[in-house]
């Protein structure tokens, strides 16, 4: 049976272990996360089942052509690296001039009805096309300035193609393909003198977005504000709410024993109080929307003590909160609160002769969710709820309010169901492939090889990482899907390509091995003269 895997299986043995073990958590979370989309289905086939059913499909396409390109000598996939560029470069136009919209930019195509996203094809080829470029300057001591400005001319083809619609992807591409270059080995002259030209242009593209008004800007610059907005805003305190929108209003009243029995009046504001009396304080909250982490405070007065000493998580009013009393102070702290208005009600006791304020409490924080953060908020309140271990597969609650939580944001859902555990361990098998690929790139003795290698596996982690970061609030916000974890058919067949490419590297290494041990282990005759 081992003899029959290592036959069907020829590639690096951690490596198929690390893509296999994704395409697992990515078929559990998937069916996790999916909640939206089997609504969805629900209401237009009737059935619960198809968008698993469709990942499904994708996956084992997918894993069919990884087992099939091991088996693809290098050649071949040298000369379909040229093809693919050419028939990527002509889809992105098509693309740019009639693809569908998705979050305000068209970066998809639909051929023969189904939908799909040129840009990955185009980054694979380009790193095949960009490795064996390199291999031609190192092995066959071709030209090396011509060939260079070749790469960069091919390179900044595509990148400007993908860029109008997807910064973020043109923007991976290019860096993960100067880091190829240096692993091969270009003259650091021609590498700085782009990366010069790059820093100009960039500083030139800053310049004309701040200067140029929004409608007059020309067309491939239509999303300069987005762009703009998300990073600049990033790590700001753009989400703290402005509290005109949370109003607390403060009444306070006395129960005083009359002939007719008891009888509670309001007290008017600064109206002094005899000691021993029992003062009933009763808080408003009026909430225009939904908010998250409410913190309000009511400052105690000289002179009086509270009489409720049970404090800590409650339910009033349809909505929960924690309460607690210190010797200055009562706080009342709402993870969330929906819109409307609430009533809350503690009770005082005086030990002395005060003047009672009906002075509205504090406010200290108080976060909405719109439409601009409503995916980052959702993200952070889901890996928030997760902690260490998380609420349990199937159990999370944001998969259902969180725009995206099955491909851009899905990270964020499986920390909140599974916990910092399983999702240190998805970004430990991620830094497996980085490193095995690396080891795999220096054992091999072909240019081509080596670097390819590295490209791919850069491709994959580097997007893996920046989706990471979108979804635990570390970076902007940039629609990047996690590898072969997040919803998407493009995505799923071409990262598995990937990892395909990688195996046929390693099957070729160890053939070569083989040969070099044969070839040494081979008997040495000798004919002695007579």
């Amino acid at each position: 049976m081992k003899n029959v895997l290592k036959q069907l299986f020829r590639g690096d043995v951690i490596l198929w272990i690390v893509f296999l073990l994704l395409c697992v958590i990515s078929v559990i979370e998937m069916y996790s996360s999916s909640s939206q989309l089997v609504y969805s289905a629900y209401r237009k086939a009737g059935t619960f089942y198809s968008p698993i059913v469709e990942h499904l499909r994708f996956l084992i396409i997918g894993i069919v052509l990884a087992w099939t390109c091991q088996w693809i000598p290098l050649k071949i996939i040298r000369f379909g690296g040229y093809l693919l560029l050419i028939v990527s470069i002509v889809l992105l136009i098509v693309t740019l001039i009639s693809g569908q919209s998705a979050n305000e930019a068209s970066r998809w195509l639909t051929i023969f009805g189904y939908s799909l996203q040129p840009s990955e094809f185009a980054k694979l080829a380009v790193i095949i096309v960009v490795a064996d470029l390199i291999s031609r300057i190192k092995e066959k001591k071709t030209d090396e300035k011509r060939i260079f400005w070749i790469m960069i001319a091919i390179v900044a083809v595509v990148c400007l193609l993908i860029f109008p619609e997807n910064l973020s992807t043109a923007a991976m591409l290019f860096a993960v393909t100067f880091i190829m270059m240096f692993v091969g080995q270009i003259s650091w002259k021609y590498i700085f003198l782009v990366l010069g030209i790059i820093v100009f242009l960039l500083a030139f593209l800053v310049l004309l977005i701040n200067v140029v008004p929004e409608n007059h800007r020309p067309a491939f610059l239509k999303r300069a504000s987005t762009w703009e907005n998300r990073i600049l805003n990033h790590g700001s305190d753009e989400n703290k709410y402005v509290f005109g929108d949370i109003k607390v209003t403060k009444q306070l009243f006395i129960t005083s024993n009359t002939p007719t029995g008891q009888t509670t009046v309001e007290i008017p504001n600064n109206q002094s109080i005899e000691a021993g009396s029992l003062v009933s304080v009763h808080l408003e909250v009026a909430v225009d929307r939904e908010m998250w982490n409410i913190h309000i405070q009511d400052t105690l007065v000289a002179g009086t003590k509270y009489a409720d000493v049970i404090a800590g998580y409650k339910h009033q009013n349809g909505t929960a909160y924690n309460e607690s009393i210190s010797d200055s102070a009562i706080n009342f702290v709402f993870e969330h609160i929906a819109k409307g208005i609430y009533n809350f009600e503690y009770n005082l006791q005086t030990n002395a002769t005060v003047a009672l304020s009906n002075k509205s409490p504090d406010i200290y924080s108080a976060y909405v969710i719109t439409d601009e953060n409503r995916q980052s908020q959702r993200g952070k309140i889901a890996i928030a709820k997760g902690g260490l271990l998380g609420v349990g597969p199937g159990n999370s609650e944001q998969r259902n309010v969180l725009p995206g939580a099955f491909s851009d944001f899905i990270f964020a859902i499986i920390i909140e169901e599974t916990g910092l555990a399983l999702g240190l361990f998805i970004m430990l098998l991620y830094l497996v492939l980085l490193f095995r690929a690396g080891a795999i790139a220096t054992q091999s003795r072909t240019v081509f090889l080596s670097v390819s290698c590295i490209g791919l596996a850069l491709m994959i982690v580097v997007q893996a990482f920046v989706h990471m970061a979108v979804a635990t609030g570390l970076g902007p916000i940039t629609g990047q899907p996690l590898p072969l974890i997040s919803r998407g058919g493009t995505s799923i067949i071409v990262t598995c390509i990937y990892f395909g490419i990688i195996f046929s590297a390693t099957r070729s290494i160890k053939a070569e091995k083989t040969k070099e041990k044969l070839k040494s282990e081979e008997p040495v005759i000798t004919i002695e003269e007579e």
